[in-house]
């Protein structure tokens, strides 16, 4: 399985990261957020996650913010 997104999805996750971040990141990049298991995270749970942590958020706290199924494309990309 593979995540893949819209623009418009793309850019709402990106607002949601840069609500929390010091560092702000355009829909172009939200690809960098993913950790190496969110694919087997969002077959296994149907969602998955990623943090901000205290020293990138704007507010010293950690954020985790989390990508639900219906808010992402899937691509079922496995081969039999």
């Amino acid at each position: 399985m593979t995540i893949t997104y819209t623009q418009k999805q793309a850019e709402k996750i990106a607002e949601q990261y840069n609500k929390y971040a010091k560092s702000k990141i355009g829909a172009d990049k939200v690809w960098c957020l993913w950790s190496d298991n969110a694919e087997l995270d969002m077959e296994n749970y149907g969602y998955t996650h990623f943090e901000i942590n205290s020293f990138e958020s704007i507010d010293g706290c950690i954020h985790t913010i989390e990508i639900y199924k219906n808010e992402v494309e899937l691509i079922n990309d496995y081969v039999d």
